[in-house]
């Protein structure tokens, strides 16, 4: 898993449940993006962006609970570019970077394709 043998099994768990979070939050604006340019469903975009960075604090919560340091300047990160703190979470844990950029571009593609679908409701 590319973690160091310093985590107690329940830290892994801590850790990869907040991996799972991470990867929730990364995720649903692409998913919405998807369904909402397809099917016309409502602009929720302020609720998924809440979702997703309560979700993405949990897990830098999760992350201090074991002792990895997360400086304050990463809830800027969670809030203004998941992909940048998904990045600089992977770095810390030890999970692999090619992760972090498919979500990255993931995460973009999800925005743009929400973005075009509002422009053309609007």
């Amino acid at each position: 898993m590319g973690m160091g043998p310093d985590f107690t099994p329940e830290e892994i768990s801590l850790i990869n449940k907040g991996w799972t979070f991470c990867k929730i939050a990364a995720l649903l604006p692409i998913g919405y993006g998807f369904l909402h340019g397809f099917f016309n469903l409502p602009d929720i975009t302020r609720v998924l962006s809440l979702v997703a960075a309560i979700l993405l604090c949990i897990d830098k919560s999760y992350l201090s609970r074991v002792a990895i340091p997360m400086s304050s300047w990463y809830y800027v990160a969670i809030f203004f570019c998941p992909p940048l703190y998904l990045y600089n979470r992977e770095k810390l844990t030890g999970h692999g970077h090619a992760l972090s950029i498919v979500y990255g571009a993931l995460y973009a593609i999800g925005i743009l394709v929400l973005l075009a679908a509002i422009a053309k409701i609007s």
